[in-house]
């Protein structure tokens, strides 16, 4: 089975999912805060962000854990695998716009090649998360309106070719999107926007069925010369996509949405409840972007709920 890591606070675990069990193989210096792959031939590519948001570093790994090289040169902020070869997004340095380029571990250089992008590049701009379906890979272009979806061939890994462009919508001001999920069926994107009203969020279904859930999850009120959140909507800290259901983490629990029936706000169900030990201690009044428990997919079936100190194995709905 395949490995894969689990980011947690002090010490990251080495792992695999057999018989409906978490195994852990090891331990790894790679922080919580982190997006990691597994290439086929046993490389340990990881991005792990700082607290600073130019503070990203690619460390590369063997597949016991012993760091092999970190590379600085970019503001790294997604990263995809398939074989030997693994895609990185982000942003330049000097803000000078998109990012996409790849290293293929069949080289033992672990040299970067970058990718030119269907666009020219924008000022701000990144790509912020790279999905694949089969042998298509699709980048998410973020940030400045206008947004897109590039998609490439990726049949021969080490030389994706740019096949079609499709502009995203829009939703409001400053939306940024922090997450997409895919299948067969679906492309799911999550994003966030922030006015002077407040704190929107919205998950965008493409595919079958396509549909756009929004949350009004911050909406400023003084009330009594102070700040309130007026607003009685749970924010969403992450969703992740199993078969046909949207896993969906709010600030009190993971509730899901089947994608195959009527797409509509009041239809999710809870799958889990979340007690004091998990969202509610990091929470602490801040606004929902800001907490950090997530989801980490391990297969089409199963995702773990992880928190800086534990996690929890979650299974489709019955």
């Amino acid at each position: 089975m395949d490995k894969f890591i689990i980011p947690q606070e002090k010490s990251s675990i080495i792992a695999q999912f057999e018989n409906n069990e978490i195994h852990e193989l090891g331990k790894i210096d790679i922080p919580f805060l982190s997006k990691t792959v597994i290439t086929e031939n046993g490389y340990i590519v990881s991005i792990c962000f700082g607290l600073k948001s130019k503070s990203t570093k690619l460390n590369i790994f063997d597949i016991n854990g012993n760091l092999l090289l970190n590379k600085k040169e970019y503001k790294y902020e997604s990263i995809a695998c398939k074989n030997n070869v693994v895609y990185l997004g982000g942003q330049y340095i000097s803000n000078k716009g998109e990012l996409f380029a790849l290293i293929d571990f069949s080289d033992a250089n672990f040299s970067l090649k970058e990718i030119d992008l269907p666009i020219q590049t924008i000022e701000r701009k990144s790509i912020d998360d790279i999905l694949i379906r089969d042998n298509t890979l699709f980048l998410v272009d973020n940030l400045i309106f206008p947004k897109y979806i590039f998609q490439y061939d990726i049949s021969s890994p080490d030389n994706p070719v740019h096949i079609d462009t499709a502009m995203l919508g829009n939703h409001g001001t400053y939306e940024h999107i922090e997450k997409g999920e895919i299948n067969n069926d679906w492309i799911i994107l999550f994003s966030q926007c922030v006015g002077r009203n407040g704190i929107t969020q919205h998950i965008s279904i493409i595919g079958k069925n396509p549909s756009t859930l929004s949350f009004y999850v911050y909406i400023p009120e003084y009330k009594q010369k102070k700040l309130i959140n007026k607003s009685k909507e749970k924010g969403i800290c992450d969703i992740s996509l199993l078969k046909n259901y949207l896993i969906v983490l709010f600030e009190d629990g993971v509730k899901y949405l089947n994608l195959n029936k009527k797409i509509k706000k009041d239809k999710f169900k809870k799958l889990v409840k979340l007690t004091g030990n998990t969202i509610k201690d990091n929470y602490a009044g801040e606004i929902p972007h800001k907490i950090e428990n997530r989801f980490l997919k391990i297969s089409d079936k199963h995702c773990l709920l992880l928190s800086r100190n534990k996690y929890e194995l979650l299974k489709l709905p019955k």
